[in-house]
């Protein structure tokens, strides 16, 4: 992205930048086994920019939620 209108102006072929997201699947809530290990790990987490950090049991809970009401249960899980 840095260098797309230099690289695009030497280029013959057209060609388009993208930002994509970027979502990076970690660990488990519960090996934040105690209230500085979450503290750290939201300050680093909420401190990306370019990523969104999220823990499998989040994923499994954010899947849940989302098949609950795709199915029209409106309940959640």
């Amino acid at each position: 992205m840095k260098q797309f209108y230099s690289l695009a102006q030497d280029s013959a072929e057209e060609f388009r930048a993208a930002d994509p997201p970027c979502l990076l699947i970690v660990g488990h809530s519960s090996q934040l086994d105690s209230d500085a290990k979450r503290d750290s790990f939201e300050l680093f987490r909420r401190s990306q920019r370019v990523m969104e950090i999220i823990t499998f049991d989040e994923l499994f809970k954010k899947i849940e939620l989302l098949l609950s009401l795709l199915e029209g249960g409106g309940d959640q899980p």
